[in-house]
């Protein structure tokens, strides 16, 4: 099933100004992707918990106590947010410690139903591929060549070791993809499954399609800002090949 946004982006949001699936997809040169969501779901053999605990428990040896009113127990990139915030001095070392447990968990992950035909069909269809992701890059590469996916994905662009601040809703990761791609990112459109995917796009220009994983996603992602909101990315991967076709189509024979 789809569910369409029916309002157009205002002064914030994608340039591309439409709403239907196959529109966006037809005007844009490059597809991009959030990595733990719309193409797997990285925590699935290794919890998020276990990450974030490996993370706490490091700066408890260090004296220091994190705050879980605040930031929680669970995730572990809101700890290393707030250690980037509040104990920068602390920053490599528990990003260390959070890759490592990403690299782990990336071994284990659980593929999105249908993620590999949208990459294959998008490589196939002339758009350029990226993974834009707040995960760390290694720990994508690892998924995609343990799934066979490498070879259609152009760039990969996880978080920015020692800088948690650029992470999205930051558009740099955004931008930087678009600039590995050679493409505008208002020629971009972004696969999110969050609310900070589509702030992310939004600010960068480019177009974007929320993922949700469970009904209750739907308005979360609308009100973020997604210009179609999809719940199955078999939509997507046909969509893809649809869009490709009308292009096709489009262009008369020279003769």
């Amino acid at each position: 099933m789809v569910r369409l946004s029916v309002e157009k982006r205002g002064p914030t949001g994608g340039s591309l100004g439409v709403t239907r699936l196959e529109d966006v997809i037809s005007q844009a040169d490059a597809l991009l992707l959030d990595f733990d969501g719309p193409i797997c779901r990285l925590f699935a053999g290794y919890p998020n918990t276990r990450a974030a605990k490996v993370e706490r428990d490091f700066l408890s040896t260090h004296g220091i106590e994190v705050p879980t009113e605040s930031v929680g127990t669970s995730d572990p990139l809101r700890l290393l947010q707030w250690t980037g915030t509040h104990q920068p001095g602390l920053i490599a070392d528990v990003e260390e410690r959070l890759l490592a447990a990403e690299r782990t968990a990336a071994r284990t992950a659980a593929p999105t139903v249908h993620a590999d035909r949208v990459l294959k069909n998008a490589s196939e269809s002339g758009l350029g591929v990226a993974v834009v992701s707040n995960n760390s890059a290694p720990a994508v590469r690892t998924y995609l060549d343990m799934h066979g996916l490498s070879a259609y994905v152009l760039a990969v662009c996880g978080r920015v070791p020692g800088h948690p601040e650029l992470m999205k809703p930051n558009p740099h990761l955004v931008v930087r993809a678009s600039q590995l791609l050679g493409v505008r990112a208002g020629r971009c459109v972004l696969v999110g499954d969050s609310a900070t995917d589509m702030e992310a796009a939004g600010s960068a220009r480019a177009g974007s399609v929320g993922y949700a994983k469970t009904p209750d996603r739907v308005a979360v992602l609308k009100n973020a800002g997604a210009e179609v909101v999809i719940e199955d990315m078999a939509v997507l991967a046909d969509a893809i090949t649809n869009a490709a076709s009308r292009t096709e189509q489009s262009v008369w024979p020279i003769t």
